[in-house]
């Protein structure tokens, strides 16, 4: 598994300058929210497309009563400094005159001692993707990240086969390690 991920890295001083960038997706008509247990189920039902699966390298065939499952599965980490026992702060992903989400955002695996976090996204709903609504959830998420809670690093692990959410990473500012 380990020759199959890319490990990204983003520091604030590289953020500074990458979240200002003008985006084709107004940030008026978007917005990062807590998620209720009626939009986690309506996620659950978006994650079942096949394609999934192979984009995000987790099972996403979760039954609506499974929202905990769903939480978990989207919280766990990967790189090595996070730490597993911490109090993910998951996002949903939603157009302001809309009240269901088309994706999440998550910090996950907070370490206080390095100020660091791992961040997970996903566009769930299939006529949203490719519209740059994945690129401003990041950009806001790290945002929040940096500004809010005083992160100093975020990461993202991301399969090598998704050149999609690799290539967004870049265009943010995370660099390859």
């Amino acid at each position: 598994m380990a020759d199959n991920i890319c490990n990204n890295i983003l520091q604030k001083i590289i953020t500074n300058s990458a979240v200002k960038k003008k985006d084709r997706v107004s940030q008026e008509d978007f917005l990062l929210a807590p998620l209720e247990d009626s939009h986690i189920k309506h996620l659950i039902r978006c994650a079942k497309k096949p394609d999934l699966v192979e984009s995000m390298g987790w099972d996403t065939h979760f039954e609506s009563h499974e929202t905990e499952q769903f939480i978990q599965s989207i919280s766990s980490c990967a790189l090595p400094y996070c730490r597993k026992e911490s109090k993910p702060i998951v996002f949903g992903i939603f157009f302001k005159k809309e009240s269901i989400p088309i994706g999440y955002s998550v910090l996950k695996g907070m370490n206080t001692e390095i100020a660091g976090a791992e961040i997970g996204i996903a566009i769930l709903k299939t006529k949203c993707r490719g519209g740059g609504y994945g690129k401003l959830a990041l950009k806001k998420t790290v945002e929040y990240g940096f500004f809010s809670m005083n992160l100093e690093i975020i990461g993202a692990t991301i399969l090598l086969s998704n050149k999609i959410s690799r290539n967004m990473c870049k265009r943010v500012g995370f660099r390859e390690k």
